[in-house]
Parts: structure tokens; sequence; C-alpha cells
């Protein structure tokens, strides 16, 4: 190889150094960037799921209270109907405690 050619190769081979330097530089420069968008993407992803899970709290709470209510009415229906077996039963039996036969 001679000097001229050695010279040119050396040249551009420095000329790649500065190419390969600027690229670093900028991929560094993305590399901040998408660390930034990241956190903040993770911030914006926490608050949902924080807001998501308070409704589903609330959802379940109401659901809570409606189901709570629904079996309290069901046991006072069961307590009247309960009631009104036994009081038909009673009308039905001798004095003397013993079933009525026709």
């Amino acid at each position: 190889m001679d000097a001229e050619t050695e010279s040119l190769a050396i040249e551009l081979i420095r000329g790649l150094r500065v190419d390969v330097a600027e690229l670093h530089l900028k991929l560094d420069g993305m590399k901040g960037e998408l660390f930034g968008e990241i956190g903040s993407l993770r911030t914006d992803l926490r608050a949902e799921f924080e807001s998501l899970r308070a409704n589903i709290a609330s959802d379940l709470s109401n659901f809570h209270a409606g189901f709570s209510e629904q079996i309290a009415g069901l046991h006072l229906l069961l307590l009247e109907y309960h009631s009104e077996v036994v009081a038909q039963t009673a009308t039905y039996r001798n004095p003397d405690g013993g079933p009525q036969r026709p």
C-alpha cells in the first residue's frame, strides 16, 4: 500500500470515528428522552390503575350494600311466610294439640 492510499484510508477512518461519535451523542440524547418518556408513561399508568382501583372499590361497595338490602328483604319475606304457615297450622289443630280429622 502506498502512502497516498494509506493516508486516504486513515482520513476515512477518522471521518468514520467522528460519525460514530456523533451517533453515540445522538443515541445518548435519545436514550435520555426515552427514559423520561417511560417515566412519564409509568406515572400515567400508575394514576390510571389507582383510579381504576378506586372505581372498582366503589362499585363493589355499592354492590355489597344493594345485595345486603336484598338479603335483608328476603329474610323478612321468609319470616313472614314462616309466620303465616305457623298461624295456618295452629288453626287446623284441635284444642288438645292433635291434628283434626275430617
